[in-house]
């Protein structure tokens, strides 16, 4: 570890080593396309304007290959998608804390100053950034928020023709904040110091070469390798991208092997031929980079009566069938989603009778909206109710390629499992890598693939729609969001993307949205944080399934 004090101004300083300056001079004027090895990276403001502190600023002179804590769980992760099972994870930190680098006492968040991180890597390198929001002097912390940073687009095809890449973070004040407006534009520091770290985390491990399209499908396909999923069985809900999609039927006496604690399981079924047509049927779909499985876990999982949600609509008759799609959410959008349905499930069977209700949950509303509105499906299926949670009917988030840092850094608090791959390989690219996939574009608002769907109107005008909103706030029971008090700043960042009504990912506003002539019958007011809103546990009122019985009987 180094120390480094300095006094006056300059517009960057080197991080590393003792600095070459032949070499940090022909590298700062592009002169070199080679990686230093006298300093790995430099840190400055955005604007180019002089840099400096007071205090010290501690940093990394080459690097970790141990790490421990929150940042050890990601290095695993991170190495179960390398190609190469003996990757080197090399792990570096810049410390803030005591630099006092911030000298605004009063600003507005959308002006806040911000920091510049310049990585020099190998064109083969890639990188993942975050800071880390621990208990300051706790650097190992199990339990630390994590606040991911991705790079500003490298070229068209998001390439790694390149020596450098650029960061822009916002600087964590000192002191913990206050309102000084009531719309939560204007805040001071306060005189009680924040008691959470200012610590940027920087991971470099090899990742080979390429454009980010082939990069991110090679990472993909490594996920859905995972020696873990080779049992077909275990492969219900483990799959991501194109390989994942899969119809299931729920089966009151399956066992689920990989969720024990599940009662019941989904099954795979080869196409709607398999189901009776004649049948009252549930659908289920589920939302954003997730599956059946992890959407509606507290569906089917263990009641106090020993039996589980969809148990319990199938043991009352409320449906004789349930069955869900398992499908890609961000490299497809939902158009070839339902493209995909009809080629390989749909090629004969008909429900063409309202016999079925649709739960869905985040941008699988914007699935069930389609559903209830593509002329493809006319004639072959046609909804009774369709009842949706959350609906990601334009996500605010998406506006912006600078918001999807905040976005992604939301969803890992909710992910697990393959999902959370997905989220760490996504972070290593720009936002605007990110928003150019299918299924991303889908949920920008104003998209032309949006609209689309909004602006048509349902093919059954007798469908009728249920709206169930989240709009989260605090609860004392189960306490904040983010543990650390230096993410106040993330915490007030999203609050202004979304607006003042939200659950953290999704706004009401867009929650509310539904196709043009809708038959909206009725809207449930939520509390609850996105994609835990079906958890009683954890959602305001604490009956929601109570009212989900009742609200599509």
């Amino acid at each position: 570890m180094k120390t480094l004090s300095i006094s006056g101004f300059r517009k960057f300083i080197p991080i590393g080593n003792e600095v070459n300056p032949s070499e940090f001079l022909s590298k700062i004027t592009l002169e070199s396309q080679q990686k230093p090895e006298s300093f790995w990276a430099t840190l400055g403001w955005s604007d180019n304007q002089p840099f400096g502190f007071n205090g010290e600023l501690e940093f990394s002179e080459n690097g970790n290959l141990l790490s421990r804590g929150i940042t050890g769980k990601i290095v695993n992760e991170l190495k179960s998608i390398n190609d190469d099972p003996n990757v080197v994870i090399v792990e570096r930190f810049i410390n803030l804390d005591h630099a006092a680098i911030d000298q605004q006492k009063k600003f507005r968040f959308n002006k806040k100053k911000k920091l510049r991180l310049t990585l020099f890597l190998n064109p083969e390198e890639a990188a993942l950034v975050y800071i880390q929001h621990s208990l300051k002097e706790n650097y190992n912390d199990d339990d630390a928020d994590i606040e991911f940073i991705q790079p500003e687009k490298t070229d068209k095809y998001f390439t790694t023709n390149r020596d450098r890449l650029h960061y822009y973070f916002d600087v964590i004040p000192k002191n913990e904040l206050k309102q000084t407006t009531p719309n939560n534009k204007k805040f001071e520091q306060s005189e009680i110091t924040n008691d959470s770290s200012f610590i940027l985390k920087i991971l470099t491990f090899t990742r080979g070469t390429g454009s980010g399209k082939e990069l991110y499908e090679k990472a993909i396909s490594k996920i859905n390798k995972q020696d873990i999923y080779d049992n077909v069985e275990h492969q219900i809900g483990n799959l991501v991208g194109k390989k994942k999609y899969n119809l299931l039927k729920f089966n009151p006496n399956g066992n689920d092997l990989e969720n024990p604690e599940f009662r019941g399981a989904f099954e795979s079924i080869d196409s709607f031929s398999n189901l009776n047509s004649d049948a009252k049927t549930l659908f289920l779909i589920h939302g954003t980079l997730a599956s059946t499985n992890t959407t509606f876990k507290h569906f089917l999982t263990e009641k106090s009566n020993g039996r589980s949600f969809l148990q319990h609509l199938l043991d009352t008759k409320q449906y004789e069938q349930i069955i869900a799609f398992d499908h890609p959410t961000i490299s497809h959008d939902v158009n070839q989603n339902i493209e995909y349905l009809l080629a390989k499930y749909l090629t004969s069977a008909q429900f063409s009778q309202t016999h079925i209700d649709i739960i869905a949950c985040s941008r699988g509303c914007v699935f069930a909206e389609a559903l209830s509105n593509d002329t493809r499906l006319n004639g072959i299926l046609s909804f009774n109710k369709i009842m949706l949670f959350s609906a990601a009917n334009g996500v605010n988030y998406f506006r912006f390629a600078k918001n999807i840092p905040k976005f992604l850094s939301m969803w890992q608090k909710t992910a697990s499992g393959p999902f959370l791959k997905v989220i760490l390989t996504l972070a290593q690219f720009s936002g605007e890598f990110f928003l150019q996939m299918p299924g991303c574009e889908q949920m920008t608002p104003n998209h032309p693939k949006l609209k689309a769907i909004l602006e048509r109107e349902p093919l059954n005008s007798n469908t009728k729609f249920i709206s169930a909103t989240s709009d989260w706030t605090l609860d004392n029971a189960r306490g904040h969001v983010f543990k650390r008090s230096g993410a106040f700043l993330l915490d007030r960042t999203i609050s202004l993307i979304l607006g003042n009504e939200h659950d953290w990912v999704v706004g009401v506003e867009s929650q509310l949205l539904l196709p043009n002539n809708s038959n909206r019958v009725k809207r449930i007011e939520l509390d609850s944080m996105h994609c835990k809103y079906l958890d009683e546990s954890y959602t305001l009122p604490s009956n929601v399934h109570e009212i989900i019985i009742t609200a599509l009987a």
